[in-house]
């Protein structure tokens, strides 16, 4: 197997992959719901297969989902990461339905922030409709 990234036009052949099925605010809510926290997520998924297994994932693990949005005719955002042998990483991202996730959508689901001891706003990078 080859230790280097391929150039434009080559490809390169991996030893390995991972598939994780949540971002960076799924990963969070799963950390804390493995500590036991009671946790909730507001966002949004398509309405597509990767959507519905996200749901069904984090669901089975007691993740509150009543503020997550899915998007009719929508795609469920991906990234692919690249990680070189010394850890340095590249990523491919399609934000999917999360480009139109806007403060319009994120006040529907505020009321339920509101009641929680801690909000967390993360991959707000990948909300570029969001101020």
């Amino acid at each position: 197997m080859s230790r280097r990234c391929p150039e434009w036009g080559q490809e390169v052949v991996c030893s390995s992959r991972f598939e994780a099925v949540a971002d960076q605010g799924a990963n969070l809510a799963l950390a804390a719901s493995r500590l036991g926290v009671s946790t909730e997520v507001i966002g949004n998924v398509g309405e597509d297969a990767a959507g519905t297994r996200i749901c069904r994932e984090l669901g089975e693990v007691g993740i509150g989902l009543e503020e997550v949005e899915t998007t009719p005719g929508g795609s469920t955002p991906m990234t692919i990461a690249a990680v070189r042998p010394d850890g340095e990483r590249a990523f491919l991202c399609d934000l999917g339905c999360l480009k139109n996730f806007d403060s319009t959508a994120m006040a529907r689901h505020w009321s339920g922030a509101c009641e929680a001891k801690v909000v967390a706003l993360v991959g707000s990078s990948n909300l570029p409709s969001l101020d």
